[in-house]
C-alpha cells in the first residue's frame, strides 16, 4: 500500500521593494501643510493688528483721561478771588494784551490775547483767570513765588501744538503773571496725543443761575463775559504714536473730526484718534 505525503506551502505577503508615498499623497500633504500655514499666519496677522489696535485705545483713553482731569481742575479755579481786594470781579477767562509773547509765537504765530477761538491749527486756547495770594507750582510746574501779604493775577493758559516737532502734537500749559506782565516758566507739554482743544462757555443771560446758552469765546460779548457759569470743552485725543511704524502693514486714512461747533477738520495718518468731552461748572462765578 503506498502512502503519499503533501507538502504545506506557506504564501508570504506581497512586499513591495521601494516603499514611499505617491504623487497624490505628496499632493494633498503640500496643500494641508499650505493651508494649516496659512491659517496660521492669517490668525498671527489679525492678533497682532487687534493687540495694536487695543493698545492704541488704552493709550488714547489714558491720554484723555488726565486731559480732561488736568484742565477740569484747573477751570475750577477760573475767577477764584481769595480776598475779594480787586476791584473788579474777575472773568473766569483772561483776554488781555498781556499775553506770553512765546507761547503765541511759537505754538501759534499770533499774537492775538490769551484765550483765542479758532487758532491757525482749528484749535482753541483757554487761559484760566484767577487770583493767589500765596506760593503755588504752576500748570507747566514753574515754581511761582507770591510775597507774603501780597495779592497777583495769573492765567493758566491750555492750548495743543507740537513745539519739539516731533510730529505729534500734546497738551501745553503756561502759567501767566498777569499783574507783573511775565511769564513764569516756559510752556510745558503735559499729554502727548491730544491733537485739538475746543470750548463752549455757558451763560448766565439774565443772572438766574441758570445757564442760557453755550457759545464761543469769539461771541462771547465783554457785557456777558463776567457770567460765565460753566465752560464745555472737547478733546481730540489719539495714542500720540503710530503703533503700526515697524510693521507698517496699515493703509493712511483720512479721518474727520468735529469737535462741538468748531470746523471739521481732516488728518490723514495711521493713528485712531477719539472726540472726549466734559462740562465743568465754575463755582467762583456762580
Amino acid at each position: 500500500m503506498s502512502t503519499f505525503k503533501t507538502e504545506a506551502h506557506t504564501v508570504k505577503p506581497f512586499v513591495r521593494a521601494n516603499s514611499g508615498f505617491t504623487l497624490v499623497e505628496l499632493l494633498v500633504g503640500l496643500f494641508l501643510s499650505l493651508f494649516i500655514g496659512g491659517m496660521a499666519l492669517t490668525y498671527m496677522v489679525s492678533s497682532s493688528r487687534t493687540f495694536r489696535i487695543q493698545t492704541g485705545d488704552s493709550i488714547s483713553q489714558e491720554n484723555a483721561r488726565f486731559a480732561l482731569e488736568i484742565i477740569s481742575q484747573n477751570l475750577r479755579l477760573a475767577g477764584i478771588n481769595p480776598s475779594n481786594s480787586f476791584a473788579n470781579k474777575l472773568d473766569v477767562v483772561y483776554n488781555g494784551d498781556n499775553c506770553p509773547a512765546n507761547e503765541s509765537s511759537i505754538s501759534n504765530g499770533d499774537s492775538q490775547g490769551c484765550t483765542v477761538d479758532e487758532l491757525a491749527n482749528n484749535s482753541d486756547r483757554i487761559a484760566v483767570d484767577f487770583i493767589a495770594d500765596s506760593s503755588f507750582t504752576g500748570c507747566n510746574f514753574a515754581a511761582v513765588t507770591v510775597p507774603l501779604g501780597i495779592e497777583k493775577r495769573y492765567a493758566n493758559v491750555f492750548w495743543t501744538a507740537d513745539l519739539d516737532n516731533d510730529g505729534v502734537r500734546s497738551l501745553y500749559c503756561q502759567t501767566y503773571n498777569i499783574t507783573d506782565s511775565q511769564i513764569e516758566g516756559p510752556a510745558a507739554p503735559l499729554i502727548d496725543g491730544v491733537d485739538r482743544l475746543q470750548a463752549q462757555y455757558g451763560v448766565d443771560n439774565d443772572q438766574d443761575d441758570v445757564i442760557d446758552r453755550y457759545q464761543s469765546y469769539t461771541n462771547l460779548t465783554p457785557a456777558f463775559s463776567s457770567r460765565v457759569k460753566s465752560i464745555r470743552f472737547a478733546l481730540l485725543v489719539g495714542s500720540g504714536v503710530d503703533l503700526d511704524a515697524g510693521a507698517n502693514t496699515e493703509d493712511n486714512i483720512e479721518r474727520k473730526y468735529q469737535l462741538l461747533d468748531g470746523p471739521e477738520i481732516s488728518i490723514t495718518d495711521r493713528v485712531k484718534r477719539e472726540i472726549y468731552s466734559t462740562t465743568v461748572m465754575l463755582p467762583n462765578g456762580m
